[in-house]
């Protein structure tokens, strides 16, 4: 059976089970680690593609010492190999937090040519997060623990995660003011989750597409959509705030621009749960829909 194949086969037995009954076979502290690295997804993908990996890797060869992450070293493999060709594409094909780089392997704190020990030097962050992580690999590798029943649960984490996200609805507030419209833009901003960095684009862009759809003169003419695969970046913009602030006079309807930032929310990849949370928080629980 292929890598893809097994993958495939335990993400199904996933979704065939409720939480409680993944969570069988699985020791009751590493059913807490996995939950561990499963929260922090949305500032550590690294961790979770990784973990995902070596799991793998050890339902397909259990006689691999999985602690050996590197072919260079003794006994090892490439995890990242792996990753790249097939738990990275299987992450981002299911909906699942991934490396956009492409492997969890791309990032120092992971690189280092140092077997995966509870003493690895590695800086990962938080050390919650670094504990969490090694002691799933030991418990694997050490421990004589399972990798299927964990992998299993890993998944089943994952697809609460994944479902939550998806029936999270966002705030719609009405009747906001200018002003109160900046004001919740600048709290959405500067909330600190990962990923922020994305919302001042969408901001533009969507306060964009609604003056061009608006003014006569750009009849027949839309905003191209923000996407690396069109010129092989992507827009990085400033001074956000005020440039909102002015245009949000020119539109006649602002609610069209709270309409267009939102659904931007719903429909870019890159928007983590954590991130649409904050919306709904920066523009107050309680606003209209």
């Amino acid at each position: 059976m292929s890598e893809h194949e097994i993958l495939n086969r335990v993400y199904e037995a996933a979704l065939e089970h409720n939480n409680s009954q993944d969570a069988v076979g699985v020791e009751h502290e590493l059913i807490g680690h996995l939950q561990e690295i499963v929260d922090r997804t949305d500032k550590q993908k690294s961790v979770l593609a990784v973990t995902t990996t070596l799991l793998l890797k050890k339902i397909m060869d259990p006689g691999q010492d999985i602690r050996q992450h590197q072919a260079n070293l003794p006994g090892g493999f490439s995890g990242r190999t792996l990753d790249t060709r097939v738990v990275t594409p299987f992450l981002r094909r299911n909906g699942f937090p991934y490396m956009g780089a492409g492997s969890g392997w791309l990032t120092r704190s992971l690189e280092q040519a140092t077997p995966y020990t509870l003493d690895y030097p590695g800086g990962i962050t938080p050390r919650q997060l670094k504990a969490a992580f090694l002691n799933v690999v030991d418990a694997i590798q050490r421990d004589g623990v399972k990798a299927e029943p964990a992998l299993r649960h890993l998944l089943r984490l994952l697809i609460d995660r994944r479902d939550q996200d998806r029936t999270l609805k966002l705030a719609r507030p009405i009747n906001l003011t200018d002003v109160e419209i900046v004001r919740a833009l600048g709290k959405h901003f500067d909330s600190g989750v990962q990923g922020s960095a994305r919302l001042p684009v969408l901001a533009v862009h969507a306060i964009m597409s609604v003056l061009v759809d608006e003014r006569g003169k750009y009849d027949g003419c839309s905003i191209a959509p923000l996407v690396t695969t069109l010129h092989g970046c992507q827009l990085i913009v400033n001074g956000v705030e005020p440039t909102v602030k002015y245009l949000l006079r020119i539109v006649s309807d602002t609610q069209r621009f709270i309409d267009a930032y939102v659904s931007h929310l719903e429909s870019d990849p890159s928007i983590s749960y954590d991130l649409k949370m904050k919306w709904n928080a920066a523009v107050g629980m309680g606003a209209s829909m």
